[in-house]
């Protein structure tokens, strides 16, 4: 889970919809816009890694993980969908 800014587009008649999110937007073409909002995202999937052979039970294992590669992604879910 973390906060990613996300690009989606939005039919112009249903910009009412918008208006109290914190987004920025511009023109796409005469029938839509093009909107760039930070929202909170959980994504689940499969991420490999290795971990440095030097690392020590108990130390922070963000520091010793390496050759970070997200295997799958099975879905991606809005904090505001979330049930």
């Amino acid at each position: 889970t973390g906060l990613m800014l996300v690009n989606y587009y939005v039919y112009k008649g249903d910009a009412w919809e918008l208006e109290d999110r914190k987004v920025s937007y511009s023109d796409h073409n005469r029938h839509v816009w093009e909107i760039e909002e930070e929202m909170s995202v959980t994504v689940y999937g499969y991420v490999s890694f290795s971990i440095d052979p030097d690392y020590v039970l108990g130390d922070d294992i963000v520091n010793a993980m390496d050759d970070l590669q997200i295997d799958s992604i099975k879905r991606a879910l809005l904090e505001e969908d979330e049930v």
